[in-house]
C-alpha cells in the first residue's frame, strides 16, 4: 500500500487570516484522498509525522518549503501540486504586483524541490517552465465530484425564495472570489449594458463569493441596480443550490491556472459563458462546450442568445454534462494512483 502524506496548509491560512474561503485544493484534497484510498493508497491529509512513501505538497508555504528540503536530505519522493501560478497574485492580494517578482523566484525555487510537478493545466505546465521550472511535470485535471455537485429542483427553489427570486426569473450566475482578477469590474459592465438594452427583463445576475483580508475587495460602491445580487461567502449547501438555481453560468476570470468552478457548474448542468484566456484554450471549444467572449460587449451578445434561444441553451447544457463526465474525480484519482506508483518505482 501506498501511503500519501498531502499537505494543503489550509487550516493554517484559514486560522492565521481569517480567511473563509479554503481554497480550490483545501476542499478538493479530501476528495482526492476518498477515491485513492478506494484504490488501496493510504492518504494523510496536513499529517507530514506519519511514515509515508511520497509528499504530495499543494502550497509554496513556509511549512511546505521546509517539509520539501527535510525529505530531500530523507532523499523520499516529492510530488508538488504546480496550481499556485505566481501570476494570480496580482489582480487580487494586496500589493501584489509589488511582491510578484519575489514571489516568483520564491516559487520558482520552491517547484524546482519536487521530484514530479503536477499541473492541473497545459497553460501551467507552460506558465511554470517559462519562469525556469526544470522539474519533470504532469497535466492532471482537478476534477469534480460528479455525485456533489448535482442539479437539486428543490434547492434551487429553495434558493430562488431566499433571496426574492421567481420561478420565472432567468439567473446568471458567476462564482468567485468578489477581487479585480476575476473580473467584477467585467461582470457589471456587463449588466450595465444588458439593462440598457433590456431595461425590464426578467434576467438576474448572482455573484456568489465575497473577498478576504489580504485582497482587493472588488466591491463597487454605491447603489447596484435592481437585478444585481452579490451574496458574499455562502456554505456549501447554499453554492449547491445556487449553482441548481442558476441558468447559466458566466465566468470573466482573466486568469486561472484550472478554474473548478467552470466544471462545478458544467457538473449541474448549466450553459458555460466564459472570458477567452490562454488556460482555457486546451480544453474548452468555442461554439462546442461554451461560449468564449473578450469582453463585456460579446459578454452581452452571449447572454442575450442563451437567454433567447432555449434550443442553444439545451444543447450547451447537454454539453456541459459531458465535459464534466471527462473530468470526473475518479479519472483525477487513477492519474494520481499511477503516477505515485511509477514515482516510487522509479526512485526506488
Amino acid at each position: 500500500m501506498i501511503t500519501v502524506a498531502m499537505i494543503t496548509e489550509a487550516k493554517s491560512y484559514t486560522e492565521k487570516f481569517s480567511f473563509q474561503n479554503p481554497g480550490g485544493m483545501g476542499t478538493i484534497v479530501p476528495l482526492w484522498a476518498r477515491e485513492l484510498e478506494k484504490l488501496g493508497c493510504r492518504v494523510a491529509i496536513d499529517d507530514p509525522k506519519i511514515d509515508w512513501d511520497i509528499l504530495h505538497l499543494h502550497s509554496p508555504l513556509p511549512t511546505s518549503m521546509y517539509l520539501a528540503i527535510r525529505a530531500k536530505l530523507m532523499e523520499k519522493p516529492i510530488v508538488i501540486h504546480g496550481h499556485h501560478l505566481p501570476e494570480l497574485i496580482k489582480g487580487g492580494f494586496k500589493g501584489g504586483a509589488l511582491f510578484y517578482p519575489i514571489f516568483k523566484r520564491y516559487s520558482r525555487y520552491f517547484y524546482n524541490l519536487g521530484d514530479l510537478v503536477i499541473v492541473p493545466s497545459l497553460y501551467a505546465k507552460k506558465v511554470l517552465q517559462d519562469m525556469g521550472v526544470k522539474r519533470p511535470m504532469e497535466i492532471v485535471f482537478n476534477g469534480i465530484d460528479r455525485e456533489r455537485f448535482t442539479k437539486n429542483s428543490k434547492a434551487g427553489s429553495e434558493f430562488r425564495r431566499e433571496w426574492n427570486f421567481r420561478e420565472d426569473d432567468f439567473i446568471i450566475l458567476s462564482v468567485g472570489l468578489r477581487i479585480p482578477r476575476k473580473g467584477v469590474d467585467t461582470f457589471l459592465e456587463t449588466v450595465a449594458e444588458f439593462n440598457r438594452r433590456h431595461p425590464s427583463s426578467n434576467v438576474k445576475f448572482v455573484w456568489v463569493g465575497g473577498s478576504e483580508p489580504l485582497l482587493v475587495d472588488a466591491m463597487p460602491g454605491g447603489a447596484l441596480p435592481d437585478n444585481v445580487l452579490f451574496t458574499g461567502f455562502v456554505s456549501f449547501e447554499q453554492l449547491l443550490a445556487a449553482y441548481s438555481a442558476a441558468d447559466l453560468f458566466l465566468f470573466p476570470t482573466r486568469s486561472e491556472s484550472y478554474g473548478n468552478v467552470i466544471v462545478e457548474a458544467a457538473s449541474c448542468n448549466l450553459p458555460l459563458v466564459i472570458r477567452e484566456i490562454p488556460v482555457f484554450d486546451e480544453w474548452l471549444v468555442d461554439g462546442s462546450d461554451c461560449i468564449k467572449c473578450r469582453d463585456a460587449m460579446e459578454f452581452v451578445s452571449a447572454v442575450e442568445l442563451l437567454w433567447e434561444d432555449r434550443e442553444m441553451r439545451a444543447r450547451l447544457s447537454f454539453a456541459s454534462g459531458r465535459l464534466a463526465k471527462s473530468h470526473d474525480i475518479e479519472h483525477t484519482a487513477r492519474r494520481l494512483f499511477d503516477i505515485y506508483s511509477q514515482l516510487i518505482g522509479y526512485l526506488g
